[in-house]
């Protein structure tokens, strides 16, 4: 099950600014502790401006942006947030084409140091031992690895190569499972990192895995993106998105769904699953043999979902819009 931090959840979300636009000086905000509530990551204006975090406090309902400009006296987090994990007393939040983790204190969001040196780093789990792995895609989108970093200095310990687009993690039995989603190419690998001796083994699952999560049974499901070449439709590597259950390692159970299919998350008993679809989002049992016909939405007109996740406090499923991708999400 996942561990419960001081903050409920992380839903990405994307805010975008016109690129002139000037930030305005924010009121500083002295030693403020956030709370039980929610933090919105929101990437920002791809390759100019910067990404924010917004602060939803569950028991007041207020809403508080550019927490981490308040915190660090207007200092922006750089080109794309990407994602966030609170881990310990630390809050690790993950800047794209920067190639770098900023991490702050977990109460305040004041500025504690960052992980640098990485190449499209995506997501940050915890490894339980005092160490964190961030996984990343490199330079070129297409070598993927997962960086071991000491939790404590900051320093990258290990860079362990994974598979085309590093993305998703998910840590089991003194394992790090990472989903390869192909960056800028194609993948159909689950890796295995054993954490004993850094070793390496690969699971052959869909096309471009993203997401992976464990069930209340103990077994592993991927969220397979699936590939389209728009301009080739007979090109070899096309494929649908999947949804897969693995069982000992071995592919148990699938269903085919529409490509670019994402954002897998679970409930916190491990029951039901939720992912978008088509940009809707869709919650199925883990006994179920098949999406629900209808999306928990209900598909509504003009809005697509650009991010889904979970409240395990109040088991809220939270939808982040980016609307036109122009104006604020």
């Amino acid at each position: 099950m996942k561990k419960l931090f001081l903050y409920a959840v992380v839903l990405f979300a994307v805010t975008l600014f016109s690129c002139n636009r000037k930030p305005e000086p924010l009121p500083p905000v002295e030693a403020v502790k956030y709370g039980q509530g929610i933090f919105i990551v929101n990437e920002g204006p791809f390759q100019t401006g910067t990404g924010t975090l917004t602060f939803y406090d569950r028991d007041t309902k207020v809403v508080t942006e550019d927490v981490f400009m308040r915190a660090n006296d207007g200092k922006e987090l750089g080109n794309i947030a990407q994602s966030m994990n609170v881990i310990d007393d630390k809050a690790y939040i993950v800047v794209n084409n920067a190639g770098k983790v900023v991490v702050a204190d977990g109460e305040t969001l004041e500025e504690r140091g960052e992980i640098s040196g990485l190449g499209q780093p995506r997501y940050v789990v915890d490894l339980g031992d005092g160490r964190v792995a961030v996984s990343q895609w490199g330079a070129d989108g297409l070598s993927g690895s997962v960086a071991i970093v000491n939790a404590g200095s900051l320093a990258v310990e290990a860079a362990i190569a994974t598979g085309a687009g590093a993305e998703g993690m998910l840590l089991k039995d003194g394992k790090l499972y990472v989903a390869n989603s192909g960056g800028y190419g194609v993948d159909s690998t689950v890796a295995v990192i054993d954490l004993t001796d850094n070793s390496v083994s690969h699971l052959v699952v869909g096309r471009n895995p993203s997401g992976i999560v464990e069930d209340a049974n103990g077994n592993l499901w991927v969220l397979c993106s699936g590939f389209s070449d728009w301009n080739d439709p007979n090109n070899p590597l096309n494929a649908p998105g999947k949804l897969l259950r693995l069982e000992n390692g071995q592919e148990a159970f699938s269903i085919d769904l529409p490509v670019y299919s994402g954002d897998l998350n679970i409930s916190e008993d491990g029951n039901i699953l939720y992912l978008l679809v088509n940009s809707e989002p869709y919650g199925m049992h883990i006994g179920s043999t098949a999406l629900p016909s209808e999306s928990i939405t209900h598909g509504q007109q003009g809005i697509f979902y650009y991010s889904l996740g979970l409240d395990p406090v109040t088991g809220h499923l939270l939808l982040g819009n980016a609307k036109d991708y122009i104006s604020t999400g």
